[in-house]
């Protein structure tokens, strides 16, 4: 179908991580990063955005480390319940939020359909 609106709104937000499993009964998430500036991302009062439709935001409340995931507690998330809701969830930024890159870097989403010699 070539190039539509479509296939460019779906690289318009990147997944900067997702939610593995609740943890505990407080609502805790535990979620895996998926960038390499993840602990630039999973921060103590950082607004999260899920790429779901139609989406929802929510505020670090606190964090700790669990080998290579983030244990995070979100504001607003206070039950078990509401927390294994979200297993799945991606949490995305836009675009113009990525970092910036090094010279000779590129973004892997960027080559998709360019020739390789």
């Amino acid at each position: 179908m070539g190039s539509s609106q479509s296939d460019h709104s779906q690289t318009d937000h990147i997944p900067v991580g997702y939610v593995r499993k609740a943890h505990g009964i407080r609502g805790d998430v535990v979620v895996r990063g998926l960038v390499d500036d993840a602990s630039e991302r999973f921060v103590e009062g950082m607004m999260l955005t899920t790429g779901e439709s139609p989406g929802g935001t929510f505020r670090i409340g606190s964090l700790r480390m669990t080998g290579d995931d983030y244990l995070l507690h979100l504001e607003g998330i206070e039950s078990r319940d509401e927390a294994e809701a979200l297993v799945g969830s991606q949490f995305v930024i836009e675009r113009s939020q990525r970092r910036e890159l090094e010279q000779g870097e590129w973004w892997v989403e960027d080559m998709v359909g360019c020739e390789v010699v």
